[in-house]
């Protein structure tokens, strides 16, 4: 995250009646489309601060948003948190109708990274999506993930995941150094779609869902991603109904993207005007 001045925080009431964080980035002048940026797993909402502001003044209105849990929705010890990765489905649902309510009218988009793209077919409200920009949308399962990351993984899924979880009550992975702190719930859900080969595409139910996504999708895959493989990656954009475009991008001589890096403020000058492209050719 670079020095970006945060907007304060706003605190956002689900129907279920949980309290997440969300923040604004408004542009100066009448927006062309309301972004709601949907982070990756155990990643707080912060780290997508620069790249909100600066689609602020790029003429969008952005929102950012954290899950329960994480950054400004942890409101209480994460060993007492309950919540799943239906939960945080739900969390995102509030936050599209949130967007929406605040910008009627306005083409509403969705720039998700990694979880935050692959929630999106699931959402109650996905019909009011009119495009998703996924970065890093792709399967877990062990064996979509790049060969060399594999053995790790398994230690990690088999091993560490669920005996850190047990002891702590969570899953301590900012001490760890692993995916970030997550609640117990999310770490268990999140560990059954990795250990099964169609991910979270398991049930015809959720095979239909993404099937019948209204929504366009354009989804981008680093070449240079540590742990997801482009099969995978493939796997997921084909199982939307609204896929529209795959790309690959091969970092230059010198750059790295991975994972998450394409929205570190490093790349304002050079990646991002290339993502601003996409939402637009989404309206």
């Amino acid at each position: 995250m670079d020095a970006t001045p945060l907007p304060a925080p706003e605190a956002l009431t689900s129907a279920e009646g949980v309290v997440l964080g969300v923040r604004h980035f408004e542009p100066e002048s009448a927006p062309w489309a309301a972004v709601l940026i949907a982070p990756a797993m155990g990643v707080p909402a912060r780290y997508y601060a620069g790249l909100a502001a600066w689609l602020a003044q790029q003429g969008a209105a952005a929102m950012t948003f954290d899950f329960r849990g994480i950054g400004d929705s942890r409101t209480q010890p994460l060993r007492r948190t309950r919540a799943d990765l239906h939960d945080w489905v739900q969390d995102q649902n509030a936050a599209l109708e949130h967007l929406a309510a605040r910008r009627p009218g306005l083409p509403l988009l969705v720039l998700g990274q990694s979880l935050g793209a692959q929630l999106c077919g699931l959402l109650p409200a996905r019909e009011r999506i009119k495009g998703l920009l996924a970065l890093s949308l792709g399967s877990g399962y062990v064996g979509h993930l790049k060969p060399r990351f594999r053995p790790a993984a398994r230690v990690f899924l088999h091993a560490v995941a669920p005996l850190a979880t047990r002891l702590c009550g969570y899953f301590p992975g900012g001490r760890l150094g692993m995916v970030g702190d997550l609640p117990a719930g999310v770490m268990r859900h999140w560990r059954r779609w990795c250990l099964s080969p169609e991910y979270l595409l398991s049930s015809e139910r959720v095979h239909e869902r993404f099937r019948t996504a209204p929504f366009a999708l354009i989804s981008l895959f680093c070449e240079d991603d540590e742990m997801l493989g482009e099969a995978g990656a493939r796997m997921m954009f084909q199982a939307h109904g609204g896929g529209r475009h795959f790309e690959v991008l091969r970092p230059g001589v010198g750059e790295r993207i991975g994972h998450l890096a394409v929205v570190h403020p490093r790349h304002r000058s050079t990646r991002w005007p290339q993502l601003l492209n996409h939402p637009r050719a989404l309206i």
